[in-house]
């Protein structure tokens, strides 16, 4: 990425959400003092810091047309999720929050079969399971939105900064998985600038939540969280997108000229008539091509505008995989030869 005030504003996020809770871990501050929200504040502040000139970069992504990379990391993600949610909460026995934490289990496991189907068919012969089922590929989306709902509720009932960052990074993780599902399944152009601005807010809040296992050990990640493993599940999404970042490339250009004649409603419908009777008459010369209108614009097509037009709506509506091709054909009288 070119824009340099995006990386300077994921520094400058990761510095300060890092560091704010690192110096109320060291000073022993309470959860429940100022300092405490400096570094979901400093996370919030930055993550707009970061895709606000992020978002000038316009250049168009795509998925890695034949990426091991990309499909080794859906499916590590896939199983990490999966596993991860089923271990932990199968070792605190849901916890507290018994049919909140059931339902994020439950997602976890569709969101982790997502991801993993996604790298299963990405890793066979390059298929792209997102683009044959994009609604389903939302899946991860409310896997992560779920996880926001749960962290507000614990932090209603009884405040805690480590939920408050664990939930500002679901916040942002599921911005980013909705940028990734829409990018895979082409349903719509997504920036470099968008894709990343999400991602590098998303990895510095990751950052920020692991600091406590610094400072109190690795149990800190699965002890008291809820849901249960929602840490660690997290934490590997980061990873999971700075990976991506690196794989991803930019559209090319017939991938463009696609996307905006699919977004494109044709205007001619194309009627195929043996002998058209609107077109029969003194008017109409023989051998003469029959003029036809836009219903939007009323203006006579050239006959280059009629082809164009009718061929997209051939392929479009006959779904056919090779490139069809409309021909007019004129009709001609026969010549009589003067005696």
């Amino acid at each position: 990425m070119k824009s340099k005030g995006a990386f300077l504003g994921f520094f400058l996020t990761l510095l300060a959400g890092a560091g704010c809770r690192a110096a109320q871990l060291l000073l022993g501050l309470p959860d429940e003092s100022a300092f405490g929200l400096l570094a979901p504040g400093a996370l919030l502040l930055g993550g707009f810091l970061t895709l606000l000139p992020a978002r000038r970069e316009k250049t168009v992504m795509r998925l890695p047309l034949h990426g091991r990379v990309q499909a080794g990391a859906y499916l590590v993600l896939g199983l990490g999720v999966m596993g991860l949610s089923v271990v932990c909460t199968g070792l605190t026995r849901l916890g507290q929050y018994q049919t909140w934490n059931a339902l994020a289990m439950l997602l976890a496991i569709l969101a982790g079969l997502v991801f993993f189907m996604q790298g299963c068919l990405f890793a066979a012969d390059g298929q792209n399971f997102a683009a044959q089922h994009p609604k389903v590929s939302l899946l991860p989306v409310f896997w992560c939105l779920w996880n926001l709902a749960v962290q507000v509720r614990v932090c209603v009932e009884a405040f805690s900064v480590q939920s408050l960052l664990v939930g500002v990074l679901f916040l942002y993780l599921s911005f980013s998985f909705l940028a990734f599902a829409q990018m895979a399944a082409g349903s719509r152009a997504v920036t470099r600038g968008r894709l990343a601005g999400w991602s590098l807010a998303a990895i510095a809040s990751a950052a920020a939540v692991c600091v406590e296992a610094v400072f109190e050990g690795p149990q800190a990640l699965v002890s008291g969280m809820q849901p249960p493993g929602s840490l660690l599940a997290g934490a590997l999404c980061a990873v999971f997108l700075c990976v991506s970042l690196s794989s991803v490339r930019p559209a090319t250009k017939e991938e463009r000229v696609g996307e905006r004649e699919e977004e494109e409603e044709p205007s001619v419908r194309p009627v195929v008539m043996m002998d058209p009777p609107a077109m029969s008459g003194p008017r109409l010369h023989a051998g003469r091509r029959p003029v036809v209108a836009s219903r939007e614009d009323l203006h006579v097509l050239t006959p280059s505008e009629i082809d164009l037009r009718t061929e997209r709506v051939l392929v479009r509506y006959l779904q056919q995989a090779w490139d069809a091709k409309c021909y007019f054909y004129r009709k001609t009288r026969p010549k009589v030869k003067n005696p």
